[in-house]
């Protein structure tokens, strides 16, 4: 517990070392300002992420003892449409290998999280059990994706939640 405290406290991306991440060093130093604030402002808090590919953004969370659940969702394509003009393929997008990447490190955490594959265009809020304080989108970069992840965001955040939403550099 006093390591995760000192790593997020000095934003230390070491937190980020066991799974590759797409995000920038100073992309992964934002996350665990905000991880860190959230959990100063609600101890034990949920964390929602859409768009989670291989797992690289969630394990600092899946180390925090005071993040209690983990909610992932993600279409898993192995391809998906982006604004931005660039053409980024998912290799082996499954549910299974980002799971089995965040059990490697953290056996004993992987039931805080739960998966759920689809798009939120489809998915009923329902399936978030828990009001959510800290999400991260990042899922389909398309106005029309990124829009319908905000609008499904805000029916699970809490009345003092925060949205985060990550662009891929290029």
């Amino acid at each position: 517990m006093i390591e995760i405290e000192q790593l997020l406290s000095s934003l230390d991306i070491k937190l980020f070392e066991r799974i590759y991440s797409q995000s920038s060093n100073n992309d992964k130093k934002s996350l665990l300002a905000c991880q860190f604030a959230t959990r100063n402002l609600t101890p034990n808090y949920c964390y929602l992420e859409i768009g989670s590919y291989i797992g690289g953004s969630i394990q600092p969370h899946l180390l925090d003892d005071q993040c209690l659940h983990i909610y992932s969702i993600d279409k898993r394509p192995a391809q998906q449409p982006d604004n931005r003009g660039v053409n980024y393929k998912y290799s082996n997008n499954s549910t299974q290998r980002m799971l089995n990447n965040l059990r490697e490190v953290a056996p004993k955490r992987i039931d805080k999280i739960i998966c759920i594959d689809g798009d939120t265009r489809e998915i009923s809020p329902d399936k978030i059990q828990e009001q959510i304080q800290l999400c991260l989108i990042d899922g389909e970069h398309t106005d029309e994706a990124v829009f319908s992840d905000f609008q499904f965001c805000l029916t699970t955040l809490s009345q003092n939640g925060a949205i985060l939403f990550q662009g891929l550099s290029s």
